[in-house]
């Protein structure tokens, strides 16, 4: 069948270019939605003679007052939540921001290109870490809104700490494999799911899952309500409720609200009304740091560029900031995400580490832990396929396993995580569910993304590589398999934890071809693809009506086949399909779980129309 030729590098540089990749904003390639880059204002852009070093703007931080910079930038970073691409809300922002002549540079830079913004929330957050450590910690005379001086230095903050900070960008703009490894981090540092998928990830994964028979016998399952009751004084519910209960009280989630009806400061009691009065106090501890936390956690006054660019983990787990009075400032809305969704596994984690500080091998829980959330994501994912294709399931047309041994001689190997078998097509899925270190994500070399990459994607090739050689030589099988009938083999990667940006150079890096084949005409390109795109793709499937391998093959004869999966789906589809029926089930069962944590009597959340 015909295929369109896929993108060569150099069409893939130009359709990333900007935002992610320091190149001019053109191309000769189609745009959808997902495809657009954005490229946010700089001092060089307005033409202003500001020098963009890391010595310049920790000068020009150092002159800031801590607490009403940060209300601002809490303020902006909560707004842009809903409006990351929107020019209108982003000029509104700027107005109460710069100069009227500054600003009259900033909308005509915007003007200029429909890929020209103001803001991007990445940088913004930078420019908290940064404020956390250098600015000063002295009373304001007047609001900064009337403080021209502080707005003044904000503004010229704004424009530059950008260009300021590393972008670990490559040193040689020829080697491909630097590129692929530039955008895998800048994906992690720039990704996160919203809160209802977020919620339903969470609750898939460390309730329905943990707590269902599957698992109940895995040899290194972890009694996680347990680790979470002692070192937290919190079950799972009730760390679901505190975070919807912060979510609803800051309306950081409203996407309808103007940026003042924001309420981002709470009073530390803003949960003495409902059923988790009690765990108030913890709440606020779990929930919350002081910025001498954060700063020593950043280094101090030592923290280095790379640091500040990168280091946004702790950020994400503690999304609140103790002020001067006790109320809490909510940093960002994207970190309030995140304390729901990765935050749960940081937190286990943490436990993990806590329950085996004092044994002989500190390691063992932590590593027990971690084997047991990859087998949590295998079981999830696996759900996730059956609730999507249930009516070919209960037909028959659609067998569904979780893996299992084969024997290739006298030896015994483990089959693909997950196994489809739809009879003419056989779809061979391997999950990874680990996370980037922190220290990979921000280090000055790219040593530690590689090792991710390695463990995500490429050893997960490989077992594919041997696993679809085990189906073709007659090892690899099931009782109710028929391989005369398989007519194509899909191998498929599945990143669940932090997500892979799938790049023709990543491809380049990993030195395999998705064209390689195990010789054996029924095998398929590979295709890696992370979390929330199988969640669309299988979207499509089950409200589209869509035959899974036959999307599988329609991306593999596009010109995306080669990049990511959401690339191809913006391209595919006109509109976004609804969640699938186990994510809109997870979703609606966090919500309800966590709104009985504070309202025992609350109704359940209902299904989507």
């Amino acid at each position: 069948m015909d295929q369109t030729p896929p993108e060569t590098d150099q069409q893939f540089l130009r359709r990333y270019s900007g935002l992610l990749v320091p190149h001019t904003p053109e191309t000769d390639l189609e745009r959808g939605p997902e495809l657009e880059v954005f490229v946010p204002v700089t001092a060089e852009a307005l033409g202003v003679n500001i020098p963009a070093t890391f010595d310049a703007v920790v000068e020009i931080v150092s002159r800031l007052r801590f607490e009403p910079t940060m209300r601002v930038l809490s303020l902006m970073l909560a707004h842009l939540f809903h409006h990351e691409r929107d020019r209108t809300n982003h000029l509104a922002l700027a107005r109460d921001v710069f100069s009227p002549d500054l600003y009259k540079k900033v909308e005509a830079f915007v003007r200029e290109d429909d890929s020209h913004l103001v803001f991007d929330p990445r940088i913004l957050t930078a420019l908290q870490r940064l404020v956390v450590v250098f600015a000063i910690d002295e009373p304001a005379p007047l609001p900064l809104e009337r403080d021209f001086e502080q707005l003044a230095l904000l503004a010229t903050a704004l424009v530059t700490v950008g260009a300021a900070l590393p972008d670990a960008s490559p040193i040689d703009e020829t080697d491909l494999s630097e590129w692929a490894m530039y955008l895998v981090r800048n994906g992690v540092a720039g990704s996160g799911p919203g809160l209802f998928e977020a919620a339903a990830r969470s609750h898939a994964w460390f309730v329905d899952v943990h707590s269902s028979r599957a698992l109940r016998d895995h040899p290194a399952r972890c009694d996680l309500e347990d680790w979470m009751s002692r070192h937290y004084g919190l079950t799972l519910a009730e760390q679901l409720g505190i975070g919807l209960a912060a979510a609803a009280a800051t309306k950081a989630l409203d996407p309808s609200l103007s940026a003042g009806e924001r309420l981002i400061e709470l009073v530390p009691g803003f949960l003495m009304s409902g059923n988790l009065a009690s765990a108030s106090e913890r709440a606020v501890e779990h929930l919350s740091a002081t910025r001498a936390y954060l700063a020593d956690i950043l280094g101090g006054a030592k923290a280095t560029p790379s640091h500040v660019a990168w280091g946004h983990a702790q950020f994400d787990h503690r999304p609140f900031l103790v002020l001067g009075s006790g109320n809490l400032l909510l940093t960002s809305t994207r970190a309030l995400v995140s304390w729901l969704t990765s935050g749960w596994h940081f937190r286990a984690l943490e436990a993990a580490r806590k329950e085996s500080k004092d044994a002989a091998d500190s390691r063992k829980l932590p590593r027990q832990y971690l084997t047991y959330l990859g087998a949590i994501g295998e079981e999830a994912v696996r759900r996730l396929f059956v609730g999507s294709q249930r009516g070919l399931v209960d037909a028959h047309a659609l067998r569904v396993h979780g893996d299992f041994e084969y024997e290739v001689g006298k030896l015994r190997h483990r089959s693909p995580d997950v196994v489809l078998d739809y009879g003419s097509d056989l779809v061979l899925v391997e999950i990874y569910s680990g996370r980037m270190g922190y220290e990979a994500r921000v280090a000055d070399d790219s040593e530690g993304v590689i090792d991710y990459v390695d463990r995500a994607v490429g050893r997960k090739l490989k077992q594919l590589g041997t696993q679809t050689e085990a189906f073709c030589a007659g090892d690899l099988t099931t009782p109710d398999l028929a391989p005369g009938l398989v007519e194509r083999v899909w191998p498929v990667v599945v990143v669940t934890g932090d997500p892979v940006m799938v790049t023709p150079m990543l491809w380049s890096h990993l030195g395999y071809d998705p064209a390689d084949r195990a010789g054996v005409p029924p095998v398929q390109r590979a295709i890696v693809m992370n979390l929330g795109e199988l969640e669309m793709l299988l979207g499509h499937v089950e409200h589209g009506h869509h035959w899974l391998p036959d999307l599988l093959a329609d991306f593999d004869r596009s010109r995306f086949r080669h990049s990511a999966v959401a690339d191809w789906l913006a391209d595919r589809f006109v509109t976004r399909a609804p969640y699938p029926s186990y994510v809109d089930q997870q979703g609606r069962a966090a919500l309800t779980l966590g709104t009985r944590a504070l309202f025992p009597s609350a109704e359940p959340f209902r299904p989507q129309p």
